[in-house]
């Protein structure tokens, strides 16, 4: 080796070492690390945990939870340019909306979920198969009258359809149940719904007769004859409801750790519970003891109301100066809203583009 050559590389290792970082020089932007960004950390946003997404948790998304999961977001099959494809919450209306009363029309529920929603729902009016592959197609799973009309014939559930339910539930899906359809066949009625109900959730319906008979028979017709749901807790599904509507459903019995929402007592029952909601691993389930929330007579306008003021009549509320007519009396479009926001996987795109919505920041 020549001693121009031998020069030369101690030139170049020299050079090497003095660029390696010196643990004892204080970088440009005022931290330790070898970024450019505030913090301690070698990742290039400003937070001081070690991911680059921007939010202060150690996880490697940017929902700022602790969790590694990604919150659900808007999906546009056709791009972006085709907004009235896009979509947040995917949901499966299981079973059938017939029902004995006699004023049954869902539609105002339906048009308000299908065109006022950003939920792309899928009815399923013939039992399926609840499995893995089922499920993995869902967000929400709302259970009707689990039959093929409100007569019958009546579905089962087996062991290992609650247990894939289970699994889901736990791993973030969201659950809806409604009953009291047909008060003649009660008993298969309630019997269908636990099957797939209770095993995975703990919470069941009762073969009984509840909320049947108003307790001021002088005035419900004004609300369509339904006996009101007025006693509510503190939460969030009971947010901007002061009354929701029913009529011979069942009632639910809670489990251990769940939360009784709304009770209700009518002419001829104690008190019992209404409405349950439980938290299941990183999921939610939600029972509802009767489906007249559902009915278009108690969300719009009725024929042949009133319209001027007349205190004597026990429909007009002095207080409030309105009618209490059906869609001024229950707030089923702000309920439902409620119950979707709930027990939907964690999100931030879920909307109901409904003036009388006051929604849930």
């Amino acid at each position: 080796m020549t001693m121009l050559f031998r020069l030369m590389l101690a030139t170049a290792l020299l050079g090497f070492s003095a660029c390696e970082k010196d643990p004892g020089r204080t970088a440009v932007d005022g931290d330790s690390d070898s970024d450019s960004d505030t913090d301690s950390d070698a990742d290039i946003d400003s937070d001081a945990d070690s991911d680059s997404d921007g939010d202060s948790d150690s996880d490697s998304d940017s929902d700022g939870d602790t969790d590694t999961e990604e919150l659900i977001e808007m999906v546009c099959p056709d791009g972006e340019d085709h907004p009235d494809t896009c979509y947040c919450l995917r949901m499966a209306v299981i079973g059938t909306y017939d029902s004995a009363a006699s004023k049954n029309d869902v539609s105002a529920f339906v048009e308000w979920l299908n065109t006022k929603s950003n939920a792309i729902v899928t009815m399923v009016s013939s039992k399926p198969t609840i499995d893995a592959a089922f499920l993995a197609d869902y967000d929400i799973l709302l259970f009707l009258n689990q039959a093929q009309t409100k007569d019958g014939p009546f579905w089962s559930y087996g062991a290992s359809e609650a247990d894939a339910l289970r699994e889901w539930l736990e791993a973030g899906g969201g659950m809806i149940t409604v009953t009291g359809f047909n008060g003649n066949v009660t008993t298969q009625e309630v019997a269908a719904i636990n099957s797939i109900m209770e095993p995975a959730t703990g919470m069941s319906y009762n073969n009984d007769v509840y909320l049947s008979e108003p307790e001021l028979p002088n005035n419900n017709y004004c609300w369509e004859g339904a006996v009101p749901i007025t006693t509510w807790a503190d939460h969030d599904i009971a947010r901007e409801v002061t009354r929701i509507a029913a009529f011979w459903g069942s009632s639910i019995n809670a489990p251990d750790g769940a939360t009784v929402v709304a009770t209700a007592a009518d002419a001829t029952s104690v008190t019992d519970n209404a409405l349950v909601a439980v938290d299941i691993g990183k999921g939610r389930a939600l029972a509802l003891a009767d489906e007249w929330p559902l009915f278009t007579n108690v969300w719009l306008p009725g024929t042949n109301q009133q319209t001027t003021p007349n205190p004597y009549d026990p429909c007009y509320d002095t207080d409030l100066e309105q009618w209490n007519y059906a869609e001024f009396y229950f707030q089923h479009p702000q309920f439902w809203y409620n119950a979707i926001w709930w027990t939907a996987p964690e999100n931030n795109c879920f909307e109901i583009h409904e003036p009388i919505i006051i929604p849930i920041e």
